[in-house]
C-alpha cells in the first residue's frame, strides 16, 4: 500500500509538472504570436505613414500640417483621462485569468466598466474645454473654425473609445493581441484609403478628421466583436467591487503619473515650438522626432503590452524568480534591437528624410541624430517598464518620470527662449540621458537585487561587442548613403548584414549557434545523423 501511495504521488507530480510545462509553453506561444503580429501592425502603420505624410505636407502646406499636428497633440492629452486604468486593468485581469479564477475576472471587468463610463463622460467635458481653448491653440483666425470642428470630431472619437475600452482590456488580459492587430489592420487600410482619396480631391483638415473617426469606429466594432467571442468568464455581469476599486485606483494612480510624465516629455513640444518659433516649424521638428518614435513604437509592439501581461502571469505562477529570469532574458533581445535601430537611424535617417519629404526638412535630420543616443539608451532597457508595473514596484520610477517630465518642460521653455528651435531638442537629450543613464539602472538593480555595476555590465557588454562592428559597417556603408531609395536600401542591407554577423559571432553563445544550425539542417541530414 505504501508503494502504491508513492506511485500515485509520482504520477501526480508528473501530471502537475506536465500541466505547468504546457501552461508555460502556451504563454510563450501567445507572447511570441502577439509580438510578431504587433510588429506586422506597426509595419503596416509605417507603410501608411510613408505614403500619406508627404501628400499631407504638399496639400496642407507647412502651416496647415503644423496646425494638424498641434490639434492632434492637444487631443492626445485626453488619453490622460484613462488615469492608468487600462494598464492596471490588464494586470489584474491577466492575473485572474492566469489563476483560472473566473469570479475574480468578472469582478475586475465589472469594476473597469464602472470606471470607463465615468471616464467617457469626463472626456466629453474635456473635449468641450479644448474647443473653447482654440484661440490659444491656433492663433491664426482663418484656421480657428476648422480647428474647432477637428477637435469636436477627434474628441468625440476618443470619448467613444473610452466607453468601449473594457473590450480592449479583455483581449489584452487573454493575450489575444492577434485579434487586436486584426482590428487595427482594418483601421489602417480604411483610414489610409480615405485620407488618400480625400486629399487628392482637395479636402482639408475637417474632412480628414471625419475620415479618422470612421476608421476608428470600424476598429472599435471589431474589438467588441472579438472580445465577446474571447472573454469567457471575463464578460460576467458583475457589479463593481468596493474592495477591488481602491486597489486598482492606487495602482493606476502611479501609472497615471508615469503617462503624464511621458506626455510632458514629448507631447508638449509642439506648443513650445509654436510659441517661440512658429507653427510652421512644428512639422520640421516632428519629422525628426517621428522616425525615432516610430522605431520606439516597433520595440513597444514586440515587448510592450505582451511583456506586461506575460510578466504578470509569470509572477502569478512562478513568483519573483520567474520574472527575474524572463526580464534578463528579454534584455538579450532589446539591447541588440536598440543598437541596430540607432545605427540605422543615425546613418540612413537624414538622407531618407530629404528623399521622403524634401529639402525643406533638412533640419529634421539634425533633430534625429541628436535624439538617437538617448532613445537607444531607453530602448535598450525597454523591458524595465513592464518589470516595474508587473511587480507593482513602480512607485519611485513613476514619481521620477513625472518629475523628469516637469524638468523637460521647464528646460525646453528656457532653452527655446535662448536657442530657439534646437533648444527643445537639447532639452529632450539632457532629460532622457540623465533619466535612462542613471535613474533607471539604479532602480532596476534594486528591484532585481543585483549590484548596480553588474547591471551596467549587462548593458555595456553587448554595446562594446556590437558597437565597434556597427561603427565600422556604418563607415563602409556611408558612400552608399544618398537621398534615393535604392541607395538607402543597399546601405541598409549592408548595415544589416554586418549586424547579423556581429550578433552571430560576438553575442550568441556557442550552444545557441549549434541549436540554430541544427534547425537549419535539412531533415534528411538530421535522420542520417540520428
Amino acid at each position: 500500500m505504501r508503494g502504491h501511495g508513492k506511485l500515485r504521488l509520482a504520477i501526480h507530480r508528473v501530471s502537475f509538472d506536465s500541466a505547468a510545462s504546457r501552461s508555460a509553453m502556451s504563454l510563450t506561444r501567445k507572447i511570441l504570436r502577439g509580438s510578431t503580429l504587433n510588429l506586422v501592425d506597426h509595419a503596416a502603420r509605417i507603410l501608411a505613414m510613408l505614403v500619406v505624410t508627404p501628400l499631407m505636407v504638399a496639400k496642407l502646406g507647412l502651416e496647415g500640417y503644423g496646425i494638424w499636428l498641434v490639434l492632434t497633440a492637444a487631443v492626445s492629452f485626453l488619453n490622460l483621462l484613462d488615469g492608468g486604468i487600462t494598464l492596471s486593468g490588464t494586470r489584474y485581469l491577466a492575473r485572474a485569468l492566469g489563476g483560472k479564477d473566473a469570479e475574480a475576472a468578472g469582478l475586475v471587468t465589472g469594476t473597469l466598466r464602472w470606471l470607463y463610463r465615468r471616464i467617457g463622460l469626463g472626456c466629453a467635458v474635456a473635449t468641450a474645454g479644448l474647443v473653447l481653448a482654440v484661440p490659444w491653440l491656433v492663433r491664426d483666425a482663418a484656421w480657428q473654425e476648422s480647428a474647432r470642428l477637428v477637435l469636436l470630431a477627434l474628441g468625440g472619437g476618443m470619448t467613444l473609445r473610452f466607453f468601449l475600452r473594457i473590450h480592449l482590456v479583455i483581449l489584452k488580459g487573454h493575450l489575444r493581441y492577434d485579434l487586436i492587430v486584426a482590428a487595427s489592420l482594418v483601421k489602417v487600410v480604411l483610414q489610409t484609403a480615405l485620407v488618400l482619396a480625400l486629399l487628392t480631391r482637395g479636402h482639408g483638415l475637417v474632412v480628414l478628421a471625419v475620415a479618422q473617426i470612421i476608421s476608428d469606429l470600424f476598429d472599435q466594432l471589431l474589438v467588441v466583436f472579438f472580445s465577446r467571442r474571447t472573454g469567457g468568464g471575463a464578460h460576467a455581469r458583475a457589479g463593481h467591487s468596493p474592495e477591488l476599486l481602491p486597489e486598482i485606483l492606487r495602482y493606476s494612480a502611479l501609472a497615471f503619473l508615469n503617462t503624464t510624465g511621458q506626455h510632458l516629455r514629448s507631447r508638449i513640444d509642439p506648443f513650445v515650438i509654436t510659441n517661440f518659433v512658429g507653427v510652421a516649424a512644428v512639422p520640421v521638428y516632428n519629422m525628426g522626432l517621428r522616425l525615432a518614435t516610430l522605431f520606439a513604437d516597433m520595440v513597444n509592439a514586440v515587448m510592450g503590452g505582451t511583456l506586461l501581461a506575460g510578466f504578470s502571469q509569470v509572477e502569478g505562477r512562478d513568483g519573483l524568480d520567474g520574472v527575474r529570469r524572463k526580464f534578463l532574458f528579454s534584455l538579450r533581445f532589446s539591447i541588440p534591437l536598440a543598437l541596430l535601430g540607432a545605427a540605422g537611424l543615425a546613418v540612413l535617417g537624414p538622407a531618407f528624410l530629404l528623399r521622403w519629404v524634401g529639402p525643406d526638412f533638412a533640419d529634421s535630420g539634425t533633430v534625429l541624430r541628436l535624439l538617437v543616443p538617448p532613445y537607444a539608451l531607453w530602448l535598450m532597457q525597454f523591458p524595465s517598464g513592464s518589470l516595474f508595473l508587473s511587480l507593482n514596484r513602480h512607485n519611485l520610477i513613476t514619481k521620477l518620470t513625472f518629475g523628469a517630465g516637469l524638468f523637460n518642460v521647464a528646460l525646453s521653455v528656457t532653452l527655446a527662449s535662448w536657442m530657439g528651435f534646437y533648444g527643445v531638442v537639447w532639452a529632450t537629450f539632457v532629460d532622457m540621458t540623465l533619466f535612462y543613464g542613471l535613474a533607471v539602472p539604479l532602480l532596476v538593480s534594486r528591484v532585481l537585487g543585483m549590484p548596480l555595476m553588474r547591471y551596467y555590465a549587462v548593458l555595456i557588454t553587448p554595446v562594446l561587442k556590437l558597437g565597434l562592428a556597427l561603427g565600422a559597417a556604418a563607415l563602409l556603408a556611408q558612400p552608399l548613403v544618398k537621398p534615393d531609395y535604392l541607395s538607402l536600401l543597399m546601405a541598409g542591407m549592408a548595415l544589416g548584414a554586418a549586424f547579423g554577423a556581429a550578433c552571430w559571432w560576438l553575442l550568441m553563445h556557442r550552444d545557441e549557434r549549434a541549436v540554430i544550425l541544427r534547425k537549419l539542417r535539412p531533415a534528411s541530414e538530421v535522420k542520417k545523423a540520428a
